[in-house]
């Protein structure tokens, strides 16, 4: 679509399972970023080192997913949504999600189920970005997304440490929007005459 509408390069920002999809992009198409903006990112638990800790995580990760599946085979998007929504955001989340805010996720829930297309970016993807990255994370997210920023770091030390967005869990930017926008936004206005990659 960037190619197609000739917008490149872009600001590029991807949530959850949205980062996978854009870090895919940056791996296949740097010229297309101007900078990338990764918030709660999936993609890159291949980066993980093989530890009892991360091996925990990823089954969480599973475990949401297969009981997801479960629901929705059931034929209970509603049991499916609250469970889904608090399991990345805490016990509770659903049932203070507004009207609005859970069609739109019921409407979409059935992407959620991970087939395996989550980008598996490497260590050497991550250390080809010459585009500047800010990365983001809620104080009450899973784990396993601070951690996968963290790896990326050591595999590109001009990646700077992840933004840590206060009273807030996966979904940051609706948990604390004043604190996500301030920090995206101060991000884009430092970066807006910033070139393309070169390759």
């Amino acid at each position: 679509m960037i190619q197609h509408l000739n917008l490149g390069p872009v600001h590029l920002l991807g949530h959850s399972r949205g980062g996978a999809v854009v870090l895919t992009v940056a791996k296949e198409h740097p010229e297309l970023i101007k900078t990338l903006i990764l918030e709660d990112a999936s993609g890159m638990e291949g980066l993980l080192p093989e530890t009892p800790e991360t091996k925990a995580m990823a089954g969480e990760v599973k475990g949401l997913v297969s009981t997801l599946r479960a629901n929705l085979a059931a034929g209970d998007k509603e049991k499916a949504g609250q469970e889904f929504t608090d399991g990345l955001n805490g016990p509770g989340t659903w049932a203070q999600r507004s009207a609005l805010q859970k069609e739109i996720l019921l409407d979409n829930l059935g992407t959620g189920v991970d087939s395996g297309e989550r980008g598996n970016i490497t260590c050497s993807d991550i250390a080809k970005f010459s585009f500047p990255v800010l990365t983001l994370s809620g104080e009450r997210s899973p784990k396993r997304y601070p951690e996968g920023f963290a790896a990326a770091r050591k595999c590109n030390p001009a990646i700077p440490a992840a933004i840590v967005i206060p009273n807030a869990a996966h979904a940051m930017n609706r948990d604390n929007p004043e604190a996500f926008n301030a920090a995206v936004l101060a991000f884009l206005a430092q970066h807006q005459g910033h070139p393309p990659a070169s390759r």
